[in-house]
């Protein structure tokens, strides 16, 4: 719906990280039941999605 709604737009990118839950950080039980205890673990967004957003917004 995002690419359909968007489309044409020179400022518009698309990037997946299959590695990375929603939060940009890897998943660390992979279970949807246990979400919320990943909360507590504190851990760092990937040095390739803050390189990725800051091209971003550096382009535009």
């Amino acid at each position: 719906m995002f690419k359909k709604l968007l489309a044409g737009r020179e400022n518009t990118q698309y990037k997946l990280y299959p590695e990375l839950n929603h939060v940009f950080v890897k998943g660390i039980y992979n279970d949807i039941l246990k979400a919320s205890k990943e909360y507590s673990v504190e851990q760092y967004i990937g040095e390739d999605v803050i390189g990725d957003i800051a091209a971003f917004i550096h382009s535009n």
